[in-house]
């Protein structure tokens, strides 16, 4: 906590005499300004961290004692719980309209600092798009889940009707404080209240809807442009409107296909022929995405043999190639034989016999 920082007041741009509300007018114009929902540069969340950590002692009375006296040794121990247990938020929940209770839940509220900032990292999902889509690419559609204040308690945690109420225990600080003597000093140990945890508040009748979290999980449908032969995995950062998740970052996969295996741009498929087929050669209609295409299968062809169809597979995103479909032969035996087939199979078999044991004719000088 606070690690980095040299002056509390600097970082907040106020002198060391200013009264409370000269910190709590500094903090809030530096917090909108650097608010992470409305400041989209690498440093502001860093910087909303930096002056949020120097308000939360420079507000709290004791806190402040101690950095006056001892600097930054004096709040060194602090956790994050303990940082801003009793700073004073009072009005800066609203924050212009930026996050609703957002402040209440950050520090001091029902979910830690780490929980919420958690909650406006991107939210990652997956989008499985057919073939066909990536084709010659379109719309596709996602759900994406967004964690927001719930609509039924407004994210006060509590059942309409009802209001959280101050904890008897901390008196709605959300930490209790022990005096000791040690020798010739008093210390004082700074502990998150055991019956509130910290939030200085206590449900008695929690939100059905929420149960007394105060956020809730919706979805979004959200509308995905697809660049015909996108490639695999593939990641799409999406802007979200409302919530505390501002991005979605959708990841493209492609769908199992019935009959074809993306590899890269290209594609493989199998296909069967029959025994005389490989043997005689033929001209096969294959199915591509595109429609059907001929493929030549010459003579005596072996079971497995890859025969490559160019220009048939994904295209390749900017450019105007595009991979290959690659078609695996597999041999089909017959299940039965008919007599009249199997004459001729044994005729074939015996020229094959007489051809083996003819020996070769000597040939002329």
């Amino acid at each position: 906590m606070l690690a980095g920082h040299t002056d509390l007041y600097e970082v907040l741009g106020v002198s060391r005499d200013a009264d409370s509300g000269a910190i709590k007018k500094a903090y809030r114009k530096l917090a909108v300004e650097f608010h992470p929902d409305r400041n989209r540069s690498p440093c502001a969340e860093e910087k909303f961290k930096q002056v949020t950590e120097a308000f939360a002692v420079l507000s709290d009375p004791e806190k402040r004692r101690a950095y006056d006296s001892s600097g930054m040794a004096g709040i060194g121990g602090f956790s994050a719980e303990d940082l801003y247990a009793g700073a004073d938020w009072g009005d800066i929940d609203g924050l212009g309209g930026l996050g609703g209770s957002l402040f209440g839940s950050l520090f001091g509220g029902r979910q830690s600092r780490g929980a919420e900032f958690e909650q406006m990292q991107p939210v990652m999902v997956e989008l499985q798009v057919p073939l066909d889509r990536i084709m010659h690419g379109g719309i596709e559609q996602v759900r994406v889940p967004v964690r927001g204040t719930c609509s039924a308690c407004h994210g006060t945690g509590a059942k309409a009707g009802s209001q959280p109420k101050k904890c008897p225990a901390c008196d709605g600080q959300g930490r209790q404080v022990t005096a000791q003597t040690r020798g010739n000093a008093a210390v004082q140990q700074i502990s998150i209240c055991s019956q509130c945890r910290g939030n200085g508040q206590v449900i008695e009748d929690p939100c059905p809807t929420c149960q007394g979290a105060g956020q809730s999980t919706e979805t979004q449908k959200v509308t995905v442009a697809i660049v015909p032969g996108i490639a695999d995995g593939t990641v799409i950062r999406l802007e979200l409107p409302g919530g505390l998740k501002r991005e979605a970052r959708v990841i493209i996969r492609s769908q199992r296909h019935p009959q074809f295996e993306r590899r890269g741009h290209d594609l493989w498929a199998e296909h069967s022929i029959d025994v005389t087929d490989a043997v005689l050669g033929t001209k096969l209609n294959v199915r591509t995405l595109d429609g059907e295409c001929t493929l030549s299968v010459p003579e005596r062809t072996k079971p497995g043999t890859v025969l490559r169809l160019r220009g048939q597979g994904l295209p390749i995103p900017g450019t105007t190639d595009r991979g290959h479909l690659y078609v695996a032969v597999q041999v089909r035996m017959p299940r039965e034989l008919s007599p009249a087939a199997r004459e001729l199979y044994e005729q074939i078999r015996s020229q094959q016999t007489t051809a083996q044991q003819t020996p070769d004719q000597p040939q002329p000088v």
